[in-house]
């Protein structure tokens, strides 16, 4: 799974195919020097984020959100330099893996992957959904999830 790295030849083609515009670009290229950076890129790029946007629910997702971007740099940082996949073979937790079927960080061929590696694992991919599938498909999500936890 290599291709979360902000900026990559993939990412930017998912982002593409939602449509953004020069201003959404702008935001997505940084810089990302101060947390309101980092704020005004999730509000002028977020909508690229959801299945369906709703800006209702979008404020809602972050109105507690603190944003850091220290801490944003060093996580995108390690997804970029950090491969577990040859690792996945040893876990052997029971595993529920979800994602959205329109996710731009996390699209369904990463997610199958996990699902290939993880021995003891079942995926579940909401079609109606970007990153924030519990979220935009509350309900279904909540469903899953419960089901996934009583069965043994």
């Amino acid at each position: 799974i290599r291709d979360r790295q902000l900026g990559s030849p993939q990412m930017r083609v998912r982002f593409e195919r939602k449509g953004m515009t020069p201003d959404m670009w702008k935001a997505f290229d940084g810089p990302f020097d101060t947390n309101d950076d980092l704020a005004r890129y999730f509000n002028i790029v977020g909508p690229a984020y959801w299945h369906t946007y709703n800006p209702e629910l979008a404020r809602r997702q972050t109105r507690d959100v603190i944003f850091d971007v220290a801490t944003c740099m060093h996580s995108l940082g390690l997804a970029a330099e950090w491969n577990i996949t040859p690792r996945l073979q040893q876990i052997r937790a029971r595993t529920l893996i979800i994602g959205g079927g329109d996710d731009v960080i996390y699209p369904v061929s990463e997610t199958q992957v996990l699902h290939d590696n993880l021995p003891n694992s079942e995926l579940r991919i909401f079609e109606h959904s970007g990153h924030y599938v519990y979220a935009e498909e509350h309900d279904a999500f909540i469903s899953c999830v419960k089901a996934w936890f009583n069965r043994k």
